[in-house]
């Protein structure tokens, strides 16, 4: 019964300064998973997040790390490529007549406009349908997969609904990825500038996968540590060397810090073609720039391998 918490802001044109009216905007609490439903901006392009946030005994807020990611039509969703989204610690709210409420700088997202050619495009939306014995159907990561679409991306809120912006006419797959959850393609054909709803991925109960590797720690200092991910082909920037994260798909298992100096296992991989990436997640450390030595190369793996959900990659 304490009083809620906001997180509150405004989603602008980066080059205009302009509000984006319609921009959908989440928050993802610290083990990738959403932690909210969706707020989608009005006229002034403003939204409001109510997030759940740790309280000390007396009711003070005590912990609540969030990052946002907002998406629009005929704009580049945020974070993307090299833009990241910076953590907001909504424990830093300050409270104003019956409420938390934190707004500041970080709060505030710049969306970057397509170029005009890719503009008027379409979308698709639906949810994520799951039994209850299945992972939880927020914080899904949905990718819109074919044989030239680059990385289309969306989230699922903690409700399981998802809505993909700027989808180009044609036939494409919708993939849902997260640890310990099976979803069904879904095939999509669209027209120019349709807007499909009702595109939902629903659970299967095909096994999970277990990938296990290990990794080669050198001239670092000593404890150093790292983790280790999977990250959807589909997504993967071969410039930019990353891709997105499913949540759950990491070792040490999230929100554990950054603890793997060798060996590591990812559980619950669902089927997918991924990339294996060290995170390099605040661990001091870079991958070899030598591509000439053994284990310095990208490494890309699928599951099942044949008819195996055990996987065993090399260093």
């Amino acid at each position: 019964c304490y009083e809620p918490v906001y997180i509150r802001g405004t989603i602008f044109d980066s080059a205009s300064e302009t509000p984006v009216e319609g921009a959908h905007v989440i928050a993802i609490d610290k083990t990738g998973a959403a932690a909210t439903d969706v707020a989608v901006t009005e006229s002034e392009g403003a939204y409001e997040l109510q997030v759940p946030v740790v309280r000390s005994p007396d009711g003070t807020l005590d912990e609540g790390i969030f990052t946002l990611r907002a998406s629009a039509a005929d704009y580049l969703p945020f974070p993307h490529g090299i833009r990241p989204a910076i953590p907001v610690d909504a424990a830093t709210a300050s409270q104003d007549e019956g409420e938390w409420v934190l707004e500041n700088a970080a709060t505030e997202i710049a969306l970057i406009a397509l170029p005009p050619e890719k503009r008027g495009q379409g979308s698709i939306a639906g949810s994520i349908v799951t039994d209850e014995d299945d992972a939880g159907a927020g914080g899904v990561l949905v990718v819109l997969e074919g044989a030239t679409q680059d990385g289309t991306i969306g989230f699922s809120d903690k409700s399981g609904a998802y809505t993909l912006f700027n989808v180009p006419e044609g036939s494409w797959e919708v993939h849902g990825y997260k640890a310990f959850l099976q979803l069904t393609p879904a095939a999509v054909t669209l027209a120019a500038g349709e807007d499909k709803t009702g595109v939902d991925l629903i659970s299967n109960d095909k096994p999970y996968g277990t990938v296990s590797g290990s990794i080669n720690i050198v001239n670092a200092p000593g404890g150093s540590a790292t983790s280790v991910v999977l990250v959807p082909e589909s997504t993967f920037n071969d410039t930019f060397v990353k891709g997105e994260v499913p949540p759950g798909l990491r070792a040490p298992a999230p929100p554990d810090p950054p603890s793997i100096t060798g060996a590591f296992t990812i559980e619950g991989v669902p089927d997918g073609r991924y990339v294996v990436l060290a995170a390099f997640e605040n661990d001091i450390l870079v991958r070899d720039p030598d591509p000439s030595i053994a284990g310095t190369q990208i490494l890309h793996l699928e599951v099942p391998a044949g008819s195996s959900y055990d996987i065993d990659i090399p260093s």
